[in-house]
């Protein structure tokens, strides 16, 4: 009988040791898409109406909805979350910011990020809260390069009237490529120029 006693003993405990490892895995780590989720709705305004220009869905572990750069806007935010930023906090009252006006664009997040409800507002008023927009970028587009291409693209095209730089023969090719573009541009909004902004320029401490 003792010998039948130190059998099922020994059993029982090997069996406990091999559940064990599987009970104490860790989950949620970095890069880990059962992680906790985010589902954020970003709305960009063009300041001079109360309409959105553009609002599109971000999800994230894993990256998802009908933002244009979800991806990469996943991973900015995870990174400045990683460095201990909270990417959604207002400028403190009491910084100083250069006064450069950076365009009557606003930006609005709403959701959940990480587990906590996110509600922030985003301008271009002064030097602090363009390097908190660009900062995020490309979660927020990159309205500089939406704004300087528009610009040389109306330069370029003023003045043809649609000929082909004679005056007789249109330039087909050439519109049907413009039109193509702008269909391109169209698809992917205010994103298409979205590329990471490193440092915070603008900001005075």
């Amino acid at each position: 009988m003792p010998v039948v006693s130190h059998t099922v003993l020994a059993a029982l405990t090997l069996a406990a040791a091999a559940v064990a490892p599987a009970s104490a895995a860790p989950s949620g780590g970095p890069g880990d898409d059962t992680g906790p989720g985010a589902r954020l709705t970003v709305s960009v305004l063009d300041g001079q109406s109360r309409g959105a220009a553009e609002s599109h869905l971000l999800e994230c572990h894993p990256a998802g909805g009908d933002h244009p750069e979800a991806r990469a806007a996943c991973d900015a935010l995870d990174e400045a979350t990683a460095t201990g930023d909270d990417p959604f906090a207002p400028v403190p009252e009491d910084a100083i910011c250069t006064q450069i006006y950076g365009g009557p664009w606003r930006a609005e997040v709403r959701g959940e990020w990480n587990g906590r409800q996110i509600e922030a507002e985003f301008s271009r008023a002064n030097g602090c809260e363009i390097a908190r927009w660009d900062r995020l970028i490309p979660a927020l587009p990159d309205v500089n390069a939406v704004a300087d291409q528009e610009e040389n693209r109306d330069g370029g095209t003023s003045g043809n009237s649609g000929d082909g730089g004679d005056g007789h023969s249109p330039a087909v090719p050439e519109r049907q490529e413009r039109e193509e573009g702008r269909e391109s541009d169209r698809h992917r909004g205010l994103w298409r120029f979205a590329e990471p902004v490193g440092g915070a320029p603008g900001v005075m401490r």
